[in-house]
């Protein structure tokens, strides 16, 4: 078994280049809120001394962006899909679900962030727990002002850009729902 971890950048590349090494290879998407995708970031990038300019802001909008459309775009038809807030919300049903679509047994570990089975606190966590924590209800909490009307350009551009490709993350959740009530229905 091995697992790898791929961060934003194009996931149409990242995924031919996994079905390339190891084609046979199962795949879990995650997706999260754009909005608090980038929040993530900058926040990340504040405790490293860093300050995102507009034009970084704006592509780590587009790239959040790039995700949600591909994941509703082609990743539904192929992949396990998963919303980060359903993960945080109810983890052991997910990690069992998880799980199962790699046909894998479902240990407690697999509900606390660890790596190769030891429990860790995540490099990018904005809290020192080794624990899964609920996000938090406003992407604009801890974010500077200008920060956040960049953002809020970004999205307003961002859809006109790219009109028909534009999928609204709630859209993206509500197919996800959607799909596990009927697959939940017929098992």
């Amino acid at each position: 078994r091995w697992a790898a971890k791929e961060v934003g950048g194009n996931p149409e590349v990242a995924l031919q280049f996994f079905r390339e090494i190891a084609p046979d290879a199962r795949v879990v998407f995650l997706v999260r809120n754009p909005n608090f995708i980038v929040r993530s970031i900058l926040l990340d990038r504040r405790r490293k001394g860093v300050r995102l300019r507009l034009p970084q802001i704006w592509n780590e909008c587009r790239e959040a962006q790039n995700i949600i459309n591909y994941a509703f775009h082609h990743a539904l038809k192929n992949e396990t899909v998963v919303a980060y807030e359903h993960l945080t919300a109810n983890t052991e049903s997910e990690m069992r679900r998880i799980a199962q679509s790699l046909d894998l047994p479902f240990e407690e570990i697999l509900t606390t962030p660890s790596t190769l089975g030891v429990p860790v606190v995540v490099r990018t966590s904005s809290k020192a727990t080794q624990k899964v924590f609920q996000p938090e209800s406003d992407w604009r909490k801890d974010l500077y002002s200008d920060q956040i009307r960049s953002i809020q350009l970004s999205q307003t551009l961002i859809t006109k850009l790219m009109k028909n490709q534009f999928v609204p993350y709630e859209r993206l959740l509500h197919e996800l729902s959607t799909r596990s009530r009927v697959s939940n229905s017929t098992s």
